[in-house]
C-alpha cells in the first residue's frame, strides 16, 4: 500500500548503512503477520478510498448505495449476469468496466455516485466556481455516472454566483473587414519601446503589402506623432484609413 501511495511522487531511494542509522531492536524487528489480501485487492481498495470526494466519506457512499435502487440493480446484474432491467440499460454497454468492491460500484478506477449524492458531488467539484471544462475535469478524475458531463454543464450554468460575477452578454461576433483596394490605402500604427537608450519606435505598417515605415522618436506626444505622420505622408501620400489602439498619442490635441 505504501508503494501505491508513493507513486505520485518523484523521489530517489538512497541506502544508508546501519552504522549511520542507529535504531533500537523494536524498530528493526520483522513483522511476519500475513496481510490476508492480494496485491490486486489492496490496489482496488486503494483506488476506492482515493476516489471519495472530499467531505463525502466512504462509509456514507456505502450506506447510500445500499438504499439506491438503481445501483442495487446493477450489483445484482453483476452477480447473476442478468441485465434485462430497463432502469439500468445505460450501464449495459459498460458492464465489463464495472466492479463491486466493499459495497460500492466502480467504473474502472472511478466511483459510481448514488443518485442522492450526485448534486452534492457537483457542488464540491464546482466549489471554486471554475468553468465548465475545469469542473468536468475535476469530476472525471474520481467519479462517474451516466450523463455526468451534461449535468455538470447544467450545474455550472445555473450557479448564481457565476451568473452574478460572469459576463451576462456574449461577445459580439467578429466582423468581416473588406481588404484594402490598393497599397497604402490602409495602415496600422503603434509605438514600440522604449529602447534601452530611451527612444520609441513609431511603426506604420501597410495592411496590403506588409511594408513598414519606422520613425525613431524621443517623445510620443500628439505633436511629435503628427510631425512623424507628415514626414512619412510626404513620401507615400495620405492613406484612406489609419488604424490604431486610440492611445493618448493618437487621441490627444
Amino acid at each position: 500500500r505504501w508503494a501505491l501511495r508513493l507513486q505520485q511522487y518523484n523521489y530517489t531511494v538512497k541506502y544508508r548503512p546501519g552504522t549511520g542509522n542507529p535504531a533500537d531492536f523494536l524498530s528493526r524487528a520483522p513483522i511476519n503477520e500475513p496481510s490476508g489480501q492480494s496485491i490486486a485487492e489492496e490496489y482496488i481498495n486503494f483506488i476506492t478510498e482515493q476516489a471519495i470526494p472530499r467531505t463525502i466519506t466512504l462509509s456514507e457512499v456505502q450506506e447510500v448505495t445500499k438504499n439506491d435502487k438503481e445501483l442495487q440493480s446493477i450489483g445484482r446484474a453483476l452477480q447473476f449476469g442478468n441485465w434485462k432491467d430497463k432502469s439500468i440499460s445505460a450501464y449495459f454497454a459498460l458492464r465489463h468496466e464495472i466492479t463491486l468492491v466493499r459495497g460500492v460500484l466502480l467504473r474502472g478506477h472511478r466511483l459510481i455516485i448514488p443518485i442522492s449524492l450526485r448534486n452534492r458531488t457537483l457542488s464540491l467539484a464546482h466549489r471554486g466556481h471554475l468553468g465548465i471544462v475545469k469542473t468536468e475535469q475535476n469530476l472525471r478524475t474520481k467519479v462517474w455516472w451516466p450523463r455526468l458531463d451534461k449535468e455538470a454543464e447544467q450545474h455550472v450554468k445555473e450557479c448564481l454566483t457565476c451568473q452574478i460575477s460572469g459576463n451576462p452578454e456574449p461577445p459580439p461576433p467578429l466582423a468581416v473587414v473588406p481588404p484594402p483596394m490598393a497599397p497604402w490605402s490602409c495602415i496600422h500604427v503603434d509605438f514600440y519601446g522604449p529602447a534601452p537608450t530611451g527612444e520609441h519606435q513609431f511603426v506604420m505598417l501597410d495592411e496590403t503589402t506588409g511594408f513598414p515605415e519606422v520613425e525613431i522618436m524621443n517623445k510620443t506626444t500628439a505633436f511629435h506623432t503628427i510631425r512623424a505622420f507628415e514626414k512619412v505622408f510626404a513620401r507615400h501620400g495620405l492613406p484612406d484609413t489609419i488604424k490604431s489602439d486610440n492611445g493618448s498619442p493618437f487621441a490627444g490635441n
